[in-house]
């Protein structure tokens, strides 16, 4: 929302997809994928997958820690 567009700017929108794409290089680089069923060693688009993410408790073990680093790289880059 800081960097984004409030009127037609071109300007504004490039310099915001550079934002985006920095953002993803970081985290990729970090951790070698953007991909969820990479980060989470499951498939959730299917059942065996959302067992398999139930089971290891991924939501906890993997998925909030993600977010939390992510909210601190976010911030990071904000400032």
């Amino acid at each position: 929302m800081k960097h984004g567009m409030t009127v037609a700017d071109a300007q504004a929108k490039e310099r915001m997809y550079g934002i985006a794409q920095e953002f993803l290089k970081e985290f990729s680089r970090r951790h070698g994928t953007l991909l969820c069923r990479d980060l989470l060693h499951a498939d959730i688009s299917t059942p065996e997958g959302r067992a398999a993410t139930r089971e290891r408790n991924t939501h906890a073990n993997v998925c909030s820690p993600l977010l939390a680093e992510v909210t601190a790289l976010l911030d990071e880059m904000l400032k």
